[in-house]
């Protein structure tokens, strides 16, 4: 996922020495992975001169091309050392120029594509400026034609090449862009504050209610010169799947709202995240060994996801699943139109064997509530929390 502070700008140096203007962009995609792009045009004449043969030599380098990237970042995007695919492609009519050795007599007219392998490394000074340094190798397509040199050169012959060869070679400045200004964690603290206390019924009732995902609610507790803030983020699944879906309602949202406020956290020297614990929960539609597993594989599942998506600072991780979110169905039912006098909750109180329970739920009221909870309420049960700690030095 691409936030504000993913995209660098680039411009290959080397390249500039040949008189060509160009400009590349590099968009990351996850932690180690990123797509780059970028564009190069020479339409420029160099002075002539009288070649050795008495013709006008007309130099020039005139071409454009195209380039596209995928990289591999060993550390993480924008940082160290990287592995890269890329295609190119362009057009050029160049002749008549004393290096290289082949365009000294002779201009060469057409088209090239091709693809390669490449591998690149970037210092970077400071928040945004970096260095970067890259060399590639690949397959290249060559359609020309072959022309004597001179302004009104005669045609030669005009041949297809397909050759090994070298297909990048780049010493760049680079230029993060800044990130999105994002709020510092004594403002989210703030915001998050005014929500309800209460997350599980906060969740359940938003969902019911406005099918919208909850905003995580912070809980602020000083000890000394230290406040410790916690927050809850939610990722949801559909039933009885354990495989975590980034596109899977608002999934993908959620995991940028984490990352910015991990970002927040991490770049405020006062801060610092203590704990993250990923928390996974069923809805109570099959048997109680069974939601266990599948609320840990949730809880594992999740975990990998905010290892892939998410640029994650040192702290203590834990995953667990909780198996039946029987409380948190009870909360729902008490804000909800399904149970008005209570009785669903206080039988859920009562049980203390879940699997009776739950048949018991599909007989009350001659199944109508337990229908309106499988459609309202537990979509909402099948979720893993992700609890976020962090402290702030109290100024």
């Amino acid at each position: 996922m691409v936030r504000g502070g993913d995209v660098s700008l680039n411009t290959n140096i080397l390249y500039w020495l040949t008189a060509t203007p160009n400009i590349g962009a590099d968009f990351a995609l996850s932690k180690h992975v990123s797509l780059s792009v970028s564009a190069g045009y020479n339409a420029f004449n160099f002075p002539d001169y009288i070649a050795g043969n008495g013709a006008d030599a007309n130099p020039k380098l005139h071409h454009w091309t195209v380039r596209g990237e995928g990289r591999y970042w060993f550390d993480r995007s924008f940082r160290g050392w990287y592995m890269g695919i890329h295609s190119l492609g362009g057009q050029y009519n160049a002749g008549g120029l004393h290096f290289p050795a082949f365009l000294r007599d002779f201009r060469y007219e057409g088209w090239a594509a091709g693809a390669g392998l490449s591998v690149g490394y970037r210092l970077n000074f400071g928040k945004h400026w970096g260095l970067e340094a890259s060399i590639g190798a690949g397959l290249l397509h060559l359609d020309y034609t072959k022309y004597d040199c001179g302004s009104c050169g005669s045609r030669l012959y005009s041949r297809s090449r397909n050759i090994v060869a070298p297909t990048k070679a780049a010493v760049s400045i680079s230029y993060l862009l800044p990130a999105a200004e994002r709020k510092t964690p004594a403002a989210l603290a703030v915001e998050l504050r005014s929500h309800e206390p209460d997350r599980a019924a906060e969740v359940i009732a938003e969902a019911i209610n406005a099918a919208i995902p909850a905003v995580p609610d912070t809980m602020v507790v000083e000890h000394n010169a230290v406040i410790t803030d916690t927050a809850r983020f939610v990722i949801q699944y559909p039933v009885d799947v354990a495989e975590f879906r980034p596109e899977f309602s608002t999934n993908q949202s959620e995991l940028l709202r984490i990352q910015n406020l991990l970002d927040s956290i991490m770049t405020t020297e006062e801060c610092r995240v203590e704990e993250i614990r990923v928390e996974g929960f069923a809805s109570p539609e099959y048997g109680a060994e069974h939601n266990l597993r599948l609320s840990e594989r949730r809880a594992r599942s999740t975990a990998g996801a905010l290892a892939a998506e998410i640029i994650l600072p040192p702290a203590r991780f834990s995953a667990s699943g909780e198996g039946d979110d029987w409380e948190g169905l009870c909360k729902a039912l008490e804000m909800s139109e399904i149970d008005p006098d209570g009785n669903i909750a206080a039988t859920i109180r009562q049980h203390t064997d879940a699997d009776a329970l739950k048949e018991t739920l599909k007989g009350l009221g001659g199944g109508r509530p337990y229908r309106r909870m499988l459609t309202e309420i537990y979509p909402c049960l099948r979720r893993t929390e992700i609890v976020i700690i962090y402290s702030t030095v109290k100024q």
